[in-house]
């Protein structure tokens, strides 16, 4: 079979081991200056998780990419309209959240540097093959 299963706790625990690595040469390559933009994006971290093990377990249950990243979309695009909502410079808010996403999918895919300040790293994650979803 195609099927790839997922052991959500192994995701976990790969997912808190890169954060773990990955924190401290963010910190120290950033300087003080962005310090707390970075402090605050960590605070975001089990957030951000409980997404990705969201969308492993839908791939888990045998829902389809689209499937899973219409869901995905959907979300980010709450996120994006809920910040906008409390800015005052609505339009600005959004455009920056667009570049940095953009920015952000061109260093995971892209081959480019990290963005600067920012703990954004590229992730694998692997499974078994076999079973039904």
């Amino acid at each position: 079979m195609n099927h790839i299963h997922y052991d959500l706790a192994e995701v976990e625990r790969q997912f808190r081991a890169m954060r773990e690595a990955a924190m401290p040469a963010a910190l120290a390559a950033q300087g003080d200056k962005n310090h707390d933009m970075l402090h605050e994006q960590d605070k975001m971290f089990e957030a951000n998780l409980a997404v990705v093990l969201a969308a492993v377990r839908m791939k888990n249950e045998g829902r389809c990419d689209e499937f899973i990243a219409h869901v995905l979309g959907v979300f980010v695009s709450n996120i994006f309209c809920h910040a906008a909502s409390i800015s005052e410079t609505p339009q600005e808010t959004i455009v920056t959240m667009f570049r940095l996403v953009s920015n952000g999918l061109t260093a995971a895919y892209g081959g480019d540097d990290l963005i600067p300040g920012t703990t954004f790293v590229t992730s694998s994650i692997s499974g078994q093959r076999g079973g039904r979803a």
